[in-house]
């Protein structure tokens, strides 16, 4: 059994630097609303709503990438063990605690470790990691911090983030993706149309593009493929890097995503299809995938 960090100091001292606790639940029947959850896209807003939001008897839903600190709090009540974690990132962000073990729960993080260790299991028994996208619904209550009535969130739901979209029917969100390496086109399931706008931005995922050969070794952050190997004969793109991420729609022409972050308008509707830049009869050799952040924005 891995011992996790627990810190020698009091749950209301932990709390008092914490605006928004959110204690995690097992069932969504908790909430005691049949309305529909309200959609919010900005923490900063969602915090300054939650009285009204709890008067109303209303859950919300938001979506964001799971991150971890430096050092993360655990703590032990009567519902068991909760250990923090973070719903998008240290400036922006909204802070959850997270039973450890089962539905809903964070398993035993190696000590010490560090954020890409961070693993919760969603409601669909689907495993998480560092930097997923997920989407959470929350129930808004009156929680106490230091003997005063502070207005916090549960947590009722959380599952990885997804975007539904069809021809004609755009979709929005932010999703994490894994693209194999060694498959030439990997389908990402998102439907794009055009005048849409898609910003791709890199994970810390590793790959490999020529066996064990340390030579072609590349990680997705930054999205530089392998470093000063240029793939020019019979390539998905001659004249670049082989490993840089490469993408088409439908069956059209493949096109370079630049490098560190891709922010541009799709130019046709239809499938959006990743891989990573190689000889067309390559692929075989590789292994690892590539991390990507895919966000879908339908623009006025």
């Amino acid at each position: 059994m891995v011992q996790k960090m627990h810190l020698p100091i009091s749950r209301s001292l932990i709390r008092g630097s914490v605006s928004l606790f959110v204690l995690v639940l097992t069932l969504l029947g908790c909430s005691g609303s049949s309305q529909l959850p309200v959609k919010y896209d900005n923490y900063a807003i969602l915090k300054n709503d939650c009285a009204l939001l709890l008067s109303n008897h209303q859950t919300v839903s938001i979506s964001g990438a799971l991150n971890v600190r430096e050092s993360t709090l655990c703590i032990t009540d009567q519902d068991g063990e909760h250990c923090e974690i973070l719903l998008g990132n240290e400036e922006v962000g909204l802070d959850l605690w997270v039973k450890t073990g089962g539905k809903n729960g964070m398993e035993d993080l190696p000590d010490p470790y560090r954020s890409f260790d961070l693993v919760v299991t969603a409601d669909d028994g689907e495993k998480l990691t560092y930097n997923d996208m997920v989407t959470v619904t929350l129930e808004p209550f009156n929680d106490k911090e230091d003997g005063t009535d502070v207005c916090s969130f549960r947590v009722l739901t959380i599952l990885r983030s997804n975007i539904v979209a069809a021809e004609n029917q755009p979709g929005e969100g932010t999703v994490n993706l894994v693209i194999p390496a060694n498959v030439l086109w990997v389908d990402t399931g998102i439907y794009v149309n055009q005048g849409q706008r898609i910003i791709l931005t890199p994970g810390f995922e590793s790959y490999n593009l020529q066996d064990k050969n340390p030579n072609w070794n590349a990680m997705s952050f930054g999205m530089y493929g392998v470093s000063d190997m240029i793939c020019d004969i019979n390539c998905v793109i001659n004249g670049q890097n082989y490993g840089m991420l490469v993408a088409k729609i439908n069956e059209g022409q493949p096109f370079l995503v630049t490098s560190n972050s891709s922010d541009f308008i799709i130019p046709t509707s239809g499938e959006l299809y990743l891989t990573v830049n190689d000889c067309v009869d390559c692929y075989a050799d590789n292994t690892g995938n590539f991390d990507i952040i895919i966000g879908l924005q339908n623009e006025p």
